[in-house]
């Protein structure tokens, strides 16, 4: 039988697990969003510098499609499908701050350096988030102990946390 020490400690780990399923759906419904208004309303500072034809095209879907992935993959506990979700919200971050950072350069203005901080600090959260992804694989699928369609197919169907919450 547990002792309450441990039962405390199992009732805590849940509601954090809890958490972190929450803030990561809501991750993937503002990258969604995002994703939507560069569509809708495309900001001025990106269409000023940007003289990438399809960029804006590029830009809105890594965020849109990252969302939905994002979202859809936490929602359904499949690992591959939200750690792509992730990787794209952080391509579409990455591909706003490059922006950004030629509207600072161009008129200097504080405000752009201060959003170009907080565009970095949002691609290392997701950044982390993917790194906590990866170590819940097993030590031998990470050195290379299995044969690689065991592992293709462990990291394809495996799910992204316990079941039994």
């Amino acid at each position: 039988m547990p002792n309450m020490t441990t039962l405390a400690l199992t009732a805590r780990r849940k509601t954090m697990l809890r958490l972190l399923d929450s803030l990561d759906l809501v991750v993937g419904v503002v990258g969604m969003l995002a994703g939507l208004v560069v569509f809708i309303a495309p900001p001025p500072s990106f269409i000023a510098n940007v003289t990438i034809p399809g960029l804006l095209i590029t830009w809105g879907l890594t965020l849109a499609l990252g969302g939905v992935a994002s979202f859809a993959g936490r929602l359904a506990g499949v690992w591959l499908v939200e750690a792509l979700g992730i990787v794209s919200l952080a391509t579409g971050a990455v591909i706003y701050c490059i922006t950004l950072t030629a509207a600072a350069i161009d008129k200097q203005e504080l405000g752009t350096t201060v959003a170009i901080f907080l565009i970095v600090i949002a691609v290392l959260l997701l950044v982390k988030r993917y790194v906590q992804l990866q170590m819940s694989l097993p030590v031998e699928e990470i050195t290379g102990h299995s044969p690689w369609r065991r592992v293709l197919a462990f990291v394809t169907f495996r799910t992204t946390a316990p079941r039994n919450r």
